[in-house]
């Protein structure tokens, strides 16, 4: 796990890992999002077997009941995002015209819906299949994955501002409809 103020690795020798393999569904206190660096992962959501391809995404509500399913090779990259993280990413003033997009605003409005106080309950969540091809991928979604990353790891003076920004950035992406076919789901 990487957190602005600490770093956890771990190892499993392979008893723990297999003792790990199919843990029990859980909900979370944050959003969780979600990008396959390679292979396929299947993500276990309130008791539905999904499968995200290469290149997917899948941006999870804390109330979304999930487990990640170990049962092929993967890699994946996830961002655990707190509600006051994206309220300062989404919420903040703008200056500027272009950040009154279409798609801006669809970003807020799901954000803004999912968050609101009648909406606690919500078990929202929403995938992304890549339109784009693999390089276009690799160049645009996972280098942002991989700044994000960067930054958290060696953080500088403007670090927070860097990390806000790369993430709204990546939203705008991952939202965009030239890029990604986005669905998002509410449960029950």
């Amino acid at each position: 796990a990487l957190l602005p103020e600490r770093q956890v690795h771990s190892s499993h020798s392979r008893a723990e890992f297999q003792a790990t393999i199919n843990p029990p569904l859980h909900r979370t206190n944050f959003y969780e999002l979600y990008f396959i660096i390679q292979g396929s992962m299947f993500q276990n959501i309130e008791n539905k077997r999904h499968l995200y391809p290469q290149g997917s995404c899948v941006l999870l509500n804390r109330n979304v009941r999930r487990v990640i399913e170990y049962s092929n090779e993967f890699r994946c990259v996830s961002l655990q995002l707190s509600d006051g993280f994206i309220q300062d990413c989404l919420f903040a003033s703008t200056y500027f015209q272009a950040e009154q997009s279409e798609i801006a605003c669809s970003i807020r409005q799901f954000f803004r819906q999912d968050m609101a106080s009648e909406n606690a309950a919500a078990r929202n969540y929403v995938d992304f299949i890549p339109l784009k091809e693999h390089d276009w991928i690799l160049q645009n979604i996972h280098q942002q994955f991989e700044r994000i990353v960067k930054e958290t790891l060696d953080p500088g003076i403007s670090s927070s501002h860097m990390i806000r920004a790369l993430f709204t950035e990546l939203l705008y992406k991952l939202f965009h409809p030239d890029n990604f076919s986005n669905t998002p789901v509410s449960l029950g």
